[in-house]
């Protein structure tokens, strides 16, 4: 299986004040199937498939606290060639009719340090999805297609912290919330959480010590029309040891409190690890 893929796109920046930028851009992309073959389940060969995107954004630079910004932006997502194509091992059925995704996307933000050395960034974003590409289960029994499911509205809030306590220690966190709709029918939209929360805490008592608490927590997402998984919390712990400037030394465990959670109905996801690895750079 070959595709070709061609894109072509332009921007320019004009300033408008002293600190106020116009950002203006466009594009045009083409995805092209070269070849397609698959002795065992002949599938036919997809018609090309292009699109004209543009963007426009303000951005206003604020005296020594940042940057707000509005964009406005059209924007298509190709189908993959697994896809349109793969069987799964067996699972799924090829859909090599799959359309492209459109939206339209809308986001207001901020990006910057409001207070000292503590860096925010901040959006809020809505989304107007036309054909989204996803999963749909039992097209016949047992077996699932990628399929366009129709209209979709996304709207959602991001959140970025970050601070430095004092010269050894540095905190930081996200939090995605997202709200997804389905205009077009009743198909549940799959595969997303409503929520995602992730903070870490890094301490660095020495020149080439590193130790990290990263802990992540995911909102329950629909795996199917009918099965919701669980929402799951994990914390990892990572030690690093940079013995001269190229060298790196992890330890490294894995799922702390050996959570039992899964992202695929199925298929749970591996309890407590740990490991240890080094990495040279040169």
């Amino acid at each position: 299986f070959e595709d070709t893929l061609t894109s072509v796109g332009l921007e320019d920046n004009v300033s408008l004040a002293k600190n106020l930028t116009l950002s203006l851009g466009a594009a045009w992309s083409e995805l092209q199937a070269d070849t397609v073959y698959k002795s065992s389940d002949p599938v036919p060969t997809p018609g090309v498939q292009s699109a004209t995107n543009g963007q426009g954004g303000l951005f206003w630079d604020l005296d020594r606290v940042g940057r707000l910004y509005a964009t406005v932006a059209t924007k298509s997502r190709f189908p993959t060639l697994k896809d349109r194509y793969s069987l799964r091992l067996g699972t799924a059925i090829p859909n090599p009719d799959l359309e492209m995704e459109r939206s339209i996307n809308y986001e207001i933000g901020y990006q910057g340090n409001p207070w000292g050395q503590i860096q925010v960034e901040s959006a809020v974003f809505l989304s107007d999805v036309t054909d989204l590409i996803q999963q749909v289960n039992n097209v016949v029994p047992g077996k699932y297609q990628m399929q366009n499911v129709g209209e979709v509205r996304i709207a959602g809030f991001e959140l970025d912290v970050a601070a430095p306590i004092g010269e050894r220690w540095e905190v930081g966190g996200n939090l995605t919330l997202l709200d997804r709709e389905n205009r077009s029918d009743n198909t549940r939209l799959t595969g997303v959480p409503d929520r995602k929360l992730t903070a870490h805490a890094t301490f660095r008592p020495a020149e080439r010590w590193e130790a990290v608490l990263f802990v992540e927590h995911e909102g329950p997402r629909w795996d199917s029309q009918t099965v919701e998984l669980d929402s799951y919390t994990t914390a990892n712990f990572k030690l690093a040891f940079k013995p001269v400037e190229a060298l790196v030394i992890e330890a490294r465990l894995d799922n702390l409190a050996d959570a039992d959670y899964a992202l695929a109905d199925g298929f749970p996801n591996p309890g407590r690890m740990w490991f240890v690895n080094a990495r040279y750079e040169f």
